[in-house]
């Protein structure tokens, strides 16, 4: 009796942090896991970088095991990756667009996306996340399908 409520407790926790649609992390819980992030950052002086990304239908499987990828809002997709510099989230996300733009999604229909990385330098949250959204849109005024 006590297995299957604390077996039922942790499935509600699980359901509770996923995007119902993507079965990614949603925005309470990446938002959650970003801060947690940023503080050791701060302790460990280890680089974090983000990138906020349009699209999510391929990214799980170029992405590492330890990085995590959940639904910022709308179509946009957050990638946290863990002890990774700006130029590693570059190559990761150059990775995921040209794998995006490979990938015939329903009846040959390709697409493209765009992304804003950047690396965090002790700023807040709202600083941080604001800085890849400013990358993101200049991307995609630059004529999309890049990395910026």
């Amino acid at each position: 009796m006590q297995f299957d409520l604390e077996r039922k407790n942790l499935m509600l926790a699980e359901q509770s942090s996923m995007d119902g649609l993507t079965r990614v992390k949603n925005h309470r819980a990446l938002m959650m896991y970003l801060e947690d992030e940023m503080k050791r950052t701060m302790e460990s002086k280890a680089p974090l970088s983000i990138a906020i990304i349009d699209i999510a239908a391929v990214m799980q499987k170029i992405i590492r095991e330890g990085d995590l990828l959940g639904r910022y809002g709308g179509e946009e997709f957050m990638v946290i990756f863990k002890e990774t510099d700006l130029e590693y989230a570059r190559t990761v996300s150059e990775r995921i667009r040209k794998s995006v733009a490979d990938h015939l999604f329903g009846e040959g229909v390709r697409i493209t996306v765009s992304a804003g990385i950047t690396q965090y330098t002790g700023t807040t949250i709202s600083e941080f996340i604001h800085s890849a959204d400013m990358n993101l849109y200049a991307a995609k005024k630059n004529g999309k399908n890049q990395v910026v």
